[in-house]
């Protein structure tokens, strides 16, 4: 779709040319694009009024993945043989979150 030139906003909602246009030059690197499954894409395209709930699952999406590093970064140091006393270095690694 950035590869193409922005659609005049008017004669955009009067006819699918551009739509036509982006279609024929994914195919290019995407064979099996159809206009069906292009048209599903726009359809789940976020929408600005919905940015809050986006934000959201971001943020939870950001958070998980920081939990799942920091839980795979303890369980390295749980399971560390060369440390003398794991489970104090361990229980010495700082949290993953931040104190309330």
């Amino acid at each position: 779709m950035r590869a193409l030139p922005a659609p005049n906003p008017d004669q955009h909602t009067q006819d699918t040319n551009w739509l036509n246009a982006v279609l024929a030059t994914a195919r290019e690197d995407a064979r099996a694009l159809t206009a069906s499954y292009l048209h599903t894409l726009i359809q789940v395209c976020p929408q600005p009024r919905h940015a809050q709930a986006y934000a959201r699952m971001l943020e939870a999406e950001r958070a998980r993945r920081t939990l799942r590093a920091h839980a795979e970064r303890l369980a390295l140091t749980a399971s560390d043989v060369t440390l003398p006393h794991p489970v104090p270095d361990t229980l010495s690694q700082p949290t993953p979150w931040p104190a309330p």
